[in-house]
């Protein structure tokens, strides 16, 4: 799945500002936010927050790529840059959207899955993953809800970015040498394989 703009999220302008009047939009199931244009004034605005769950709730989560709806406005097509959680409730309190290009490339984390980790563990390896989310360009068209890896058949030593099969339309934010992850054998396993050697050998 490579497209999510089909989505689409309606909001109204935001009048009131303060404190107050954002407490009384969370006691009523609106969450406050912000929109980010290219050379012009951020908009506050109110969205619904069932409505905004629900976009999250879609196989891109954060990376979802939408029509933004504002009342009396023009739609534009917007990602979400900040998701602000209050950290007792675990409820949402604001939100940051920007208004992208649709014919430009954006910058995203994509989330990496990764298979074939049982059969390396089964082997005695260990899995050292540095990254759980590649830095991506990507058409916003077009955006990747993950990265798969399949690292079944991966020798021991480290997966780098360039080794990485990603989807047309997108390319590496990253340095094409940085590394992914590693698989390295403990040095116990090591300790008890030279054992074996020797023993064999004598």
């Amino acid at each position: 799945m490579t497209s999510s703009s089909h989505f689409s999220l309606y909001a109204f302008p935001r009048k009131s500002l303060g404190k107050n009047s954002i407490r009384r939009l969370l006691l009523n199931n609106q969450i406050p936010a912000i929109l980010y244009e290219k050379n012009t004034n951020s908009i506050p605005l109110i969205v619904n927050k069932k409505e905004m769950l629900k976009l999250l709730q879609s196989p891109w989560k954060r990376n979802v790529v939408f029509q933004l709806n504002v009342f009396n406005q023009s739609s534009r097509l917007a990602i979400i840059k900040d998701i602000q959680i209050d950290p007792v409730s675990r409820s949402i309190y604001h939100l940051d959207f920007m208004s992208i290009d649709p014919s430009k490339q954006i910058k995203m984390k994509i989330p990496l899955n990764i298979s074939g980790k049982n059969i390396i563990i089964a082997l005695g390896k260990k899995i050292e993953q540095l990254f759980h989310f590649i830095p991506l360009w990507v058409s916003p068209l077009h955006v990747p809800t993950q990265i798969d890896i399949n690292i079944a058949n991966l020798d021991n030593g480290p997966l780098i970015a360039k080794c990485l099969e990603l989807p047309l339309n997108t390319s590496l934010q990253i340095n094409k040498n940085t590394i992914i992850l590693s698989i390295k054998i403990p040095k116990k396993n090591k300790t008890d394989a030279n054992t074996t050697t020797s023993t064999s050998t004598s």
